[in-house]
């Protein structure tokens, strides 16, 4: 059956169409860790990227960019840029902040063994913002499918007691 405007297929319009009805909307990660602000002599530590294990969720507890926490970490912290290698801001934007190998500072004992990945936003005092968590979506999934290895998902205070820097997300979905 072809049809008689353009003489394509009705099959073929049906399935363009299906295809963009059902086609899921693709989330990029903007890879920023070479524009990211570094301490003058500081560095982070590196891994082979077989010891990651696990994902630790965060959130700022505050509102900023990346280029603003780095600067807080490496002002305030003394440390050698940003601590966490992925952020989420709020709207949506996923940042690539260091590599996989890079051993940042976001959870003390853990660091050698994780991914860090924090949210724009105080999760304390405002509630959590779907387009943050349609990315997380994406991202959980996306860091599983680049290692071999399982990646179970935990946040902050699953290993401290300070609890300022925790998600407060039900991770249910999320377990392995």
């Amino acid at each position: 059956i072809m049809s008689n405007k353009n003489k394509i297929p009705v099959y073929l319009l049906i399935a363009i169409l299906f295809y963009k009805l059902v086609k899921k909307p693709s989330v990029a990660i903007k890879d920023i860790v070479d524009e990211l602000p570094k301490h003058p002599t500081k560095t982070f530590s590196v891994r082979p990227l077989q010891q990651i294990d696990r994902l630790i969720l965060h959130h700022f507890a505050s509102n900023g960019t990346p280029e603003a926490v780095a600067n807080y970490h490496i002002n305030n912290r003394d440390w050698p840029g940003i601590a966490y290698h992925y952020v989420i801001a709020k709207d949506g934007t996923i940042y690539k902040t260091n590599r996989h190998e890079t051993i940042s500072y976001h959870v003390a004992g853990e660091n050698y063994r994780s991914i860090g990945i924090s949210l724009e936003g105080n999760f304390e005092i405002e509630p959590h913002i779907p387009a943050q968590i349609n990315s997380l979506n994406f991202l959980i999934p996306y860091l599983r499918s680049q290692f071999p290895q399982p990646l179970e998902v935990y946040q902050h205070s699953d290993f401290s007691i300070i609890k300022p820097y925790d998600a407060n997300l039900d991770l249910t979905p999320y377990k392995l």
